[in-house]
This record gives C-alpha cells, sequence and structure tokens, in this order.
C-alpha cells in the first residue's frame, strides 16, 4: 500500500508541475498577445478621431464635437473617449468620471509633455481598464489631448479560464494516474506476491516439490 501511494504521489507531482509549468507559459502568451491587440485597437480609434476632432478644435464646433465623442461610446470593449486642453482639463467627455481618475490625468499630461501617445492599465470599480492618450496638434502646436478606455476585464476573465480548464485537466489526469497505477501494482505487483504466498504455501502443504519446479525452469 505504502509502495502505492508513494509511486501515484510521484506521477501526480510531476503531472502537476508540467501542466502548471505549460499553463504558466500559456498564460503569459496569451495575455501578451491580447493586451497587443487591444493596444493596437486603441491607437487606430485615437488616430481615426484624431483629424477630426483637430479639424472641430479649428473651426470651434463644440457642439459637433460632443456628438463625435458621443457616436464612438457604447462600441464593443469601448467604454468612452475624452477630450481635454493643453492644461490637462476635460473639455467634452463620454466616460463619465473615469475623465479625472489621477492616471487618466496623469497620461494626459505626460502625453501633452512628450507629445508622444501614452499606454497603461488601470483597475476601476473592481474592473481592468486600458487607456491610451494621444497629443492633439494645430499647426504644430500642442492644444490638448485625446484619452481613449477600452473595457480591459475580458483578458483577466480569459486568463482565468485557462487556468480553470487547465485545473479541470490535471484533475482528470489525476484521477486517471491513480486508477491506472493502483491496477498495475494490483495485476503486476500485487498478483506476483499473491503467487509467492500460494507458491510458499504449497511447499508448506507438500503439494509441490520446489525442486522439481526448479528442474523444470519454472518456480510460478
Amino acid at each position: 500500500m505504502k509502495i502505492t501511494l508513494n509511486l501515484i504521489f510521484s506521477l501526480v507531482f510531476v503531472a502537476t508541475l508540467v501542466i502548471s509549468a505549460f499553463t504558466y507559459v500559456q498564460v503569459q502568451n496569451e495575455r501578451d498577445r491580447l493586451t497587443h491587440e487591444l493596444d493596437i485597437r486603441a491607437v487606430i480609434m485615437a488616430e481615426s478621431l484624431q483629424e477630426s476632432v483637430k479639424e472641430l478644435l479649428r473651426a470651434n464646433s463644440p457642439d459637433r464635437l460632443k456628438r463625435l465623442v458621443e457616436r464612438f461610446g457604447g462600441r464593443e470593449r469601448l467604454i468612452g473617449v475624452a477630450i481635454y486642453d493643453n492644461q490637462g482639463t476635460s473639455l467634452i467627455s463620454s466616460i463619465g468620471s473615469l475623465t479625472n481618475l489621477p492616471d487618466s490625468i496623469t497620461h494626459i499630461h505626460e502625453s501633452i509633455l512628450s507629445g508622444e501617445g501614452i499606454t497603461s492599465f488601470n483597475s476601476h470599480g473592481g474592473k481592468s481598464i486600458h487607456l491610451y492618450a494621444i497629443p492633439l496638434f494645430l499647426e504644430e502646436k500642442t492644444v490638448g489631448a485625446l484619452l481613449v478606455i477600452h473595457d480591459a476585464s475580458f483578458i483577466d476573465a480569459r486568463i482565468n479560464s485557462i487556468w480553470q480548464s487547465n485545473f479541470v485537466r490535471l484533475l482528470i489526469q489525476t484521477i486517471l494516474i491513480i486508477i491506472t497505477t493502483v491496477l498495475i501494482v494490483r495485476w503486476s505487483i500485487a498478483g506476483f506476491i499473491n503467487k509467492v504466498v500460494v507458491w510458499i504455501k504449497n511447499i508448506r502443504t507438500g503439494k509441490i516439490n520446489p525442486q522439481t519446479q526448479i528442474l523444470k525452469g519454472s518456480i510460478f
């Protein structure tokens, strides 16, 4: 029994290590892939909005600018967009309280100062969000910034799904390992031991002659 338990423990331990390592690599690759796809989506959306926003700012048309921003609300995984002036003050927004998130303001200022797009992840209301800020230029002068926020909780959901599915796989493999090990031990080792016990018992009772068995080349 002890041999069986030790064998089962060893096999389960190795299987756990292999599946855990495989899952970790799979999770990292999937997270990187989804993050890269979300970065690209945010960049494409921000750049597609950038020219329209600049034209409306040049034309000083806040009503049309508001309609433009609101039109992009409700898209797949898009929480909303916001437009800021060059001081980091929100002008028009469809993202509500997210406009004044400390990280949002920080990214806006960083984007305005660096003249480049800034991307990051944050958490709001227990949900992961993706922020992308891009500066707005008019006649080579920075006049503000555009912020695009996406719902990134699907990434965590996907990662959790991978861990759960691989845990179920490990559980099934553990059950199969236990069953297979018990059957092998019972059919081979235990069977061999039972034959030895029967053989010794037959010798003691005189049912068989051990010398005759040895001469025949077979004990069992």
